[in-house]
């Protein structure tokens, strides 16, 4: 479920370029899920950060590469990354 999340977000990324929009979007997703999941307000809230503080790393490093092997490469290997926290 994650990894489509973080898979539209990054389309959406594409089309705006607005990543902090797009880390705040899957932190805040992130965040709803470890409530439910949890019933631990805290637990949530810090789950939440850590998920908005590994996207808006994801996100800005895609802006900073722009595109090629690297962009590619990033794009794969840090999206399973970010999607397994």
């Amino acid at each position: 479920m994650k990894l489509v999340q973080l898979i539209a977000l990054v389309q959406i990324f594409h089309l705006t370029q607005k990543g902090l929009m797009c880390a705040a979007i899957y932190g805040g997703v992130s965040l709803l899920f470890a409530w439910v999941r949890t019933e631990n307000v805290l637990a949530a809230l810090i789950w939440g950060a850590v998920s908005f503080t590994a996207a808006s790393i994801y996100f800005w490093a895609l802006d900073k590469l722009d595109s090629g092997v690297l962009w590619w490469l990033l794009l794969v290997i840090g999206g399973f990354v970010v999607a397994l926290l």
